[in-house]
């Protein structure tokens, strides 16, 4: 019989936003100063949707080093509510964007150009797996400070795949009320993703529309500013590819926030941000060494199909020249990386009441009364409150709609 894992807790929150929040966990009874540590994303099962996408997506990109690794999943009682758990490996060094405001633009260049390759791994990774991040930024990308010195530099994986996307997936997300794609954080979308070959509604009235833009973030807070009454007619069918090109613009951006600590785009309204992002290229710091110079304009071409892959910025001299500041270790391949599971199993997690406070039915638990069946009884022949409940049966299904 499968071992079960230990009793676990849940800590400080972490993060938070639409999806849930973010804990950090640890053994309940662990007598050890320092306990094995891990990240975990928690929702409302019935609210869980996107985290068991994620799951699916990092399922498939297991094992590499650029990538949060997930150890699996969990669904407890907690409080008297059914919560589905994403049981992710912690990053102590915090986000790229907390390495950011830290140095305050004044990260090296052979740094960033090391960085950013990590980044690219990840994003060539997820190429292969015909994957999409959609959302791709400092704040989803998490730092792990290096045992060894190695020059100062950290090892870099990309996270939260809440918004990421299969290539030949078409969907979009709804339109927000102010007429921009809310699958990507506006502030490192590029012009296809943001358009989108539809009408982009720009708002006019800058004096009562007032914006917070802070870590890519836009928090409209006027909800009783004007509708908006410019249209951008932006037709984009042609610059729309099978390809993660977006995220390539995306990467871009955040180069240039490594480089200069502060965002690519400067604006007051979200109406600004979009036309800027429509019309106007991205300023590329002055400081930046010509090769840099170079490789930014390639993830800057607004001609999609003309934008550089990541495959092909692997071998750009921005990338390669600075690689000889990494050591072997930072330079792993797929399968490399595999980091131990905290929770006790060889392989990934896939189970129940890992972090239960509560039980909803006390007097007899639905997963132990129905493994154990005897040979001669049968579902019917047993207590009701021995059956399986409906959530428990919907808990299921989600269990296995991604077996690990």
């Amino acid at each position: 019989m499968e071992r079960r894992p230990l009793q676990w807790k849940k800590g400080k929150i972490l993060g938070a936003g639409s999806y849930g929040r973010v804990y950090l966990a640890s053994p309940a009874d662990f007598s050890s100063p320092s306990p094995p540590l891990a990240a975990v994303k928690s929702a409302d099962i019935n609210l869980s949707e996107t985290l068991q996408k994620e799951r699916m997506f990092l399922y498939e990109l297991r094992g590499e080093p650029n990538i949060i690794h997930c150890f699996g999943n969990d669904i407890s009682t907690e409080k008297d509510e059914r919560v589905y758990n994403l049981l992710l490996e912690y990053a102590p060094g915090g986000s790229l964007h907390d390495l950011i405001k830290k140095n305050k633009g004044t990260i090296p260049e052979s740094h960033v150009a090391c960085y950013t390759y990590m980044i690219l791994k990840g994003l060539y990774a997820m190429l292969e797996c015909e994957i999409i991040h959609c959302d791709l930024k400092p704040g989803n990308i998490l730092v792990f400070p290096n045992a060894d010195d190695n020059n100062g530099i950290h090892q870099l994986k990309i996270a939260d795949f809440g918004l990421a996307k299969k290539e030949w997936d078409t969907e979009l997300h709804e339109w927000g009320r102010m007429g921009y794609n809310n699958r990507c954080t506006p502030i490192y979308a590029s012009p296809e993703s943001l358009a989108c070959g539809c009408k982009a509604a720009v708002p006019s009235n800058v004096s009562t529309a007032t914006f917070k833009l802070d870590i890519g973030i836009l928090d409209h807070v006027d909800e009783e500013a004007d509708a908006p009454d410019t249209i951008l007619d932006v037709e984009l069918s042609d610059a729309i590819t099978d390809s993660n090109d977006s995220d390539i613009w995306s990467l871009g951006c955040i180069v240039v926030e490594m480089i200069t600590g502060e965002p690519v785009w400067s604006c007051r309204t979200i109406g600004e941000l979009v036309s800027k992002i429509l019309y106007e290229k991205p300023k590329i710091p002055e400081n930046l060494c010509e090769e840099g110079k170079d490789f930014l304009a390639r993830c800057f071409e607004a001609t999609v199909p003309k934008r550089w892959t990541a495959e092909e910025l692997l071998d750009h001299p921005f990338i390669v020249k600075n690689l000889k500041f990494l050591d072997d270790g930072s330079r792993l391949s797929s399968g490399q990386c595999y980091q131990m599971n905290p929770f006790g199993f060889v392989d990934s997690v896939s189970t129940l009441d890992l972090f239960s406070t509560s039980s909803l039915e006390p007097q007899c638990s639905p997963f132990e009364s129905w493994c154990r069946v005897t040979d001669n009884e049968t579902e019917e022949s047993r207590p009701s409150c021995c059956l399986p409940s409906e959530s428990f049966k919907l808990e299921e299904k989600l269990k296995n709609i991604h077996v690990f």
